[in-house]
């Protein structure tokens, strides 16, 4: 929803005539589509914020899991902080490797 500027959305949804740029100004100030713009945005950040964090929590329930194989703990990790940004703990890794195995 980041998007693009409004002339351009308004041809490319089909009503280009000689006052697109007027037209999609207009369109752009409508109290109405303001409101519902920002409901769309909200609802895409909530949703992407949301897919993220429950990634985020099943990685975290197999980590934890005492009945799953070591390896697939270690990849439920590895890809945590992959997700994370947080690729330096391979020393971590290979302790609870170590530990568990």
């Amino acid at each position: 929803m980041a998007g693009k500027p409004g002339a351009e959305a308004y041809r490319d949804s089909g009503y280009a005539n000689d006052k697109t740029g007027a037209n999609a100004k207009r369109l752009t100030n409508n109290d109405q589509i303001r409101a519902r713009v920002a409901w769309l945005k909200a609802q895409t950040a909530t949703s992407t914020v949301l897919s993220q964090i429950h990634k985020r929590e099943l990685l975290a329930a197999i980590a934890r899991d005492p009945q799953a194989r070591a390896s697939d703990r270690i990849a439920a990790i590895r890809e945590d902080n992959h997700m994370a940004g947080d690729g330096g703990d391979q020393a971590l890794t290979i302790l609870i490797h170590h530990v568990w195995n």
